[in-house]
């Protein structure tokens, strides 16, 4: 799906389920997705599993089908005010204070 010198995002399938999972895997610290671990948030991706290993992170979540908010900017759908109001709107039912 995704590349870039920080990291890989792939999309995965499950071999038995055929359930779809996006696994990222990237240089760094995976606590901000072990703390999601507990969240049950509906404007976040459920975060199944978070692991690292000497400087290696590993983040199994839930696969959300639909555009993402790199394309939605990129293509400029929405101005940057907007965008900032509707995050601050994702954000605040899950617990998290925003600017």
């Amino acid at each position: 799906m995704k590349e870039s010198p920080w990291g890989t995002v792939r999309l995965i399938r499950h071999r038995a389920t055929g359930r779809l999972f996006i696994l990222r895997q990237f240089s760094g610290n995976a606590e901000v997705y072990r703390k999601l671990l507990d969240c049950a948030c509906p404007n976040l991706p459920i975060i199944y599993e978070a692991a690292e290993r000497e400087g290696e992170a590993l983040v199994l979540e839930e696969y959300i089908e639909g555009d993402t908010l790199d394309f939605l900017l990129r293509d400029a759908l929405f101005s940057p005010d907007e965008t900032r109001k509707s995050s601050h709107r994702s954000a605040g039912p899950c617990g998290f204070s925003t600017p």
